[in-house]
């Protein structure tokens, strides 16, 4: 019960810091303690689909390029994740944050059924 109370501490401080941070390097480190926590299945699912973590990932964060990777991660964590039965709303997040960042990826670089990809990953790189 103690642990529960102190993770959710942790929880809500990196919450917070993803709500008032401007600082991309506290946020990139917030980033990688909620990966650590997905990997390590410390987040209960109910307090991932029914907190706003999600919604702050996949609209706010994912377009900005400094955290991209590290906010994929935590998405593809969360994608991961065996969801109960009868969790509908949680399926429905899952849809929405998928469509969320294919939406935002298709738009930011063009993709199409005839996209090259190896010609788009090797710009990508070089604008690094």
């Amino acid at each position: 019960m103690k642990q529960n109370r102190e993770f959710s501490k942790v929880f809500e401080l990196c919450l917070f810091v993803m709500k008032q941070s401007k600082s991309n390097d506290l946020l990139l480190e917030t980033f990688k303690t909620l990966a650590q926590f997905l990997r390590l299945k410390w987040i209960p699912t109910n307090v991932i689909f029914e907190s706003s973590m999600i919604e702050g990932l996949a609209l706010q964060f994912y377009d900005l390029k400094p955290l991209r990777i590290n906010v994929l991660e935590i998405l593809v964590e969360i994608g991961g994740i065996k969801l109960p039965p009868n969790s509908q709303s949680y399926q429905d997040k899952l849809a929405h944050m998928f469509l969320r960042v294919l939406k935002s990826t298709i738009g930011k670089y063009g993709v199409s059924e005839k996209t090259n990809f190896d010609e788009l990953l090797a710009s990508s790189e070089a604008n690094r």
